[in-house]
């Protein structure tokens, strides 16, 4: 965190800095895993990376993380924000997988009420790097001050079922739809095409 009417300085080790929040705090170690650097010895890996933006809402923070190893709670984390300082709070579940390059939320509310925060799990897409192939995506809806509280999920029904996954991508609300960016063909057939998935109520 940066101080916004201070910036451009740069102290060593970090001295000086407002605070150091771990994503995962009170949920798993900070590294929970480990490697050989080259010099022959053990390296620490962070669980998680960050490859979005996050979303602001009444006092909350909404980040999104992709997990560098399996096993540890992955998707969008909840952080108050008060004197200054974030406090971690609710994740939404399910987690995303690994190599899925994370997500970016989007929040739409009437004002200061009626929070939703939307976000895409891209599952294994397009660019996917690792091993399992590509699969669709998934469109996601919690309550902004419950995010155990899933409001809506696109694999519910089967007419509502994305394209597939496009990393970096995020949901856009606008008149009372969703809109969602994914891939109709697999980057595998000849000039393959994206789609725009669009949600509203009926």
């Amino acid at each position: 965190m940066a101080n916004t009417t201070n910036l451009g300085q740069e102290s060593a080790n970090d001295a000086g800095v407002t605070q150091e929040l771990h994503w995962g705090t009170g949920l798993i170690s900070a590294y929970s895993a480990t490697c050989t650097n080259m010099t022959g010895g053990t390296a620490m890996i962070n669980s998680y990376e960050i490859f979005g933006t996050p979303a602001y809402f009444n006092g909350s923070l909404y980040l999104g993380v992709t997990p560098t190893v399996s096993g540890v709670p992955a998707g969008v984390r909840q952080f108050s924000y008060s004197g200054g300082k974030l406090t971690p709070g609710a994740v939404t579940a399910p987690g995303v997988q690994e190599n899925t390059r994370g997500t970016t939320p989007f929040i739409s509310a009437d004002g200061t009420s009626n929070g939703i925060l939307w976000m895409i799990d891209t599952g294994l897409p397009l660019q996917n790097t690792g091993t399992g192939g590509t699969t669709t995506a998934t469109l996601r809806a919690y309550d902004a001050t419950n995010l155990s509280n899933e409001l809506y999920n696109s694999n519910t029904n089967s007419g509502d079922v994305p394209g597939y996954g496009i990393k970096f991508t995020s949901p856009v609300v606008g008149n009372g739809k969703v809109y969602i960016s994914t891939g109709h063909d697999l980057t595998t057939v000849p000039n393959p095409q994206g789609e725009i998935d669009v949600y509203g109520l009926n």
